[in-house]
């Protein structure tokens, strides 16, 4: 056999299985608002543009549907031939939503990857942005005795994706997510996820995100449709939220540069501006080592606050007397 001169390098390339198989019932879906972007499990807006932008021309969303039949099965208490995956896609703004997938759990063998051309639907723009609904259910009906899961219109498991336009005069979006830990997917409704506090100089969604109980979300959408008690309920919660979220931004905020466009300082600036509330003199009195003016403060922005939303007036429209469930 004649000897070579140069070595010769062979090479074999083979997909990594860990990576292509999901570990967790939260790796089963991945999401890219675009082509090049980096596909994501974590759930809720995955990018947020100005107003104007045009989804339909600029984004190719991606979804990968990661193999998980035992895991899925382990979880559930249903064999994977009974399970089927589903994708939905919404209009934000039209409230417009249609299925664009639907395979059985035990034929995704190996990753799946689903483009969607958002020109393909003529009845949807787009203009605010979409959501991708990533769902589980059982194929057919059973006996409701049979099995917790048994009717195919409840959901096994369930992941939301979005993108959409980010409104100046709004301070958070909020992302609905699965909670693991038994007892909050029980009784935990909403939470802010605090990632960052550098809140003078970095874009406001880069220091926070509100969570919400992805099992909670239909109950929740029912209490804001309720014309009874439904807006005092949600205005209390948004207040609550504030509460945190605005004296957060009033203890971290840097006194000595201007806010960064975009950042929660400005955001918040801006905001209490419209109610003559001082944001320097407001922040002084967070950061007060003394006690009882920081308490002061907190206590002047809890009244600004309810003040704003109207919660004494939205109390006094709610009439109990003679009230029927519909």
């Amino acid at each position: 056999m004649p000897e070579t001169k140069k070595p010769l390098i062979f090479s074999v390339s083979r997909h990594d299985l860990l990576y292509n198989f999901a570990e967790t019932l939260d790796e089963i879906f991945a999401f890219a608002p675009k082509a090049n972007a980096e596909p994501s499990s974590d759930p809720g807006v995955q990018l947020l543009e100005d107003e104007g932008f045009d989804f339909a021309a600029e984004c190719a969303p991606v979804v990968i549907v990661r193999p998980a039949a035992d895991l899925i099965s382990k979880a559930t208490g249903i064999a994977a031939k009974d399970l089927m995956v589903h994708i939905s896609i919404e209009d934000v703004a039209l409230g417009m939503r249609q299925t664009i997938f639907e395979l059985p759990v035990e034929k995704i063998t190996a990753p799946v990857e689903q483009v969607i051309n958002l020109r393909s639907f003529p009845t949807m723009a787009f203009v605010r942005g979409f959501e991708v609904r990533c769902f589980i259910t059982r194929r057919v009906s059973i006996e409701s005795k049979t099995n917790l899961i048994w009717h195919k219109s409840q959901i096994a498991f369930e992941r939301f994706f979005s993108a959409k336009t980010n409104s100046d005069d709004a301070l958070f979006d909020i992302s609905w997510m699965n909670f693991s830990e038994k007892d909050e997917a029980k009784d935990l409704l909403y939470f802010v996820d605090w990632d960052d506090f550098d809140v003078s100089n970095l874009p406001a969604h880069d220091c926070f995100k509100v969570v919400a109980n992805e099992a909670l979300r239909n109950q929740f959408r029912r209490l804001e449709n309720n014309s009874h008690f439904g807006h005092f309920a949600v205005r209390l919660m948004v207040q609550d939220l504030l509460q945190e979220i605005v004296g957060t931004c009033l203890h971290y905020s840097n006194l000595d540069i201007e806010p960064a466009e975009g950042s929660l300082h400005d955001k918040v600036q801006t905001l209490l501006s419209r109610f003559d509330y001082d944001f320097g003199e407001a922040a002084k009195g967070f950061k007060s080592k003394e006690p009882m003016t920081v308490l002061e403060h907190q206590a002047s922005l809890n009244r600004l606050l309810q003040t704003m939303h109207g919660i004494g007036s939205e109390l006094s429209n709610i009439r109990f007397g003679g009230y029927r469930s519909q």
